[in-house]
């Protein structure tokens, strides 16, 4: 009596073949989604440790001014990044020309009482050879009406937007509306769109975003964005 030969059929050997592959697919792809989940996750930290850094840093500085000297509003409408030359009105301050996208606002305030040597904080964004970011020039230590090179604080700024407390009118409002000479200020509201450095594959478009009765729209481009906003009352003279 032959015995019977032990193994797989060819029809087995092709099922079991077949229910291999379909696991290593859905492996494959999972395994390709926990890594475009992660990658997405360090780009969201990465984004909100600038969203922070942005709040604080401006929160900071405005804070600690006397005095709104100068501002400017945009010309342009946002995502247009291009710049502008653009040059302070007071005399008396040296290096005063600095490059600041038109879809952007601008500010410059005294961080000294009225009758100290005066000193100077400009707040702009702009784009330098490592790319876009909200810059700051401030007075030299040796020389206060000379402004020092803009120093880019936080990559990857692309807008600032200001608006400006004044008691006169109580309400806010902001560079375009100032008579001449500025209004008095007592507070400054800032807000700050700040983009990732990486775009992701497959991100769908960002969705417009209203701004104090603005609407932006981000460009397409795959990249993260988060709005920063904040406030800032700005110190009174001591009596």
């Amino acid at each position: 009596m032959k015995r019977k030969t032990s193994g797989f059929t060819l029809l087995e050997m092709l099922l079991v073949s077949a229910l291999g592959s379909l696991l290593l697919l859905a492996a494959t792809q999972i395994f390709a989604s926990l890594v475009h989940q992660q990658a997405e996750e360090s780009v969201w930290l990465r984004l909100e440790e600038r969203a922070r850094l942005t709040e604080l840093v401006l929160k900071q500085d405005l804070a600690s001014g006397y005095q709104l000297l100068e501002a400017g509003a945009a010309s342009r409408d946002y995502p247009k990044l291009s710049e502008t030359d653009t040059q302070l009105s007071d005399p008396d301050i040296q290096k005063r020309n600095f490059a600041s996208f038109r879809s952007s606002d601008w500010l410059l305030i005294n961080r000294q009482p009225q009758g100290e040597t005066p000193d100077y904080s400009l707040w702009h964004v702009d784009e330098k050879t490592y790319g876009k970011g909200l810059a700051h020039k401030i007075s030299s230590q040796d020389k206060a009406e000379t402004l020092t090179n803009s120093q880019t604080l936080v990559a990857q700024v692309e807008l600032l937007r200001l608006r400006f407390f004044s008691p006169d009118s109580s309400s806010w409002i902001k560079a375009e509306d100032f008579s001449d000479p500025l209004e008095e200020v007592t507070a400054i509201q800032f807000a700050a769109l700040v983009v990732s450095g990486q775009a992701l594959d497959g991100k769908q478009a960002s969705h417009s975003i209203t701004l104090w009765g603005e609407t932006l729209n981000p460009p397409d481009d795959g990249h993260l964005r988060t709005l920063v906003l904040g406030r800032a009352n700005l110190r009174e003279p001591t009596p």
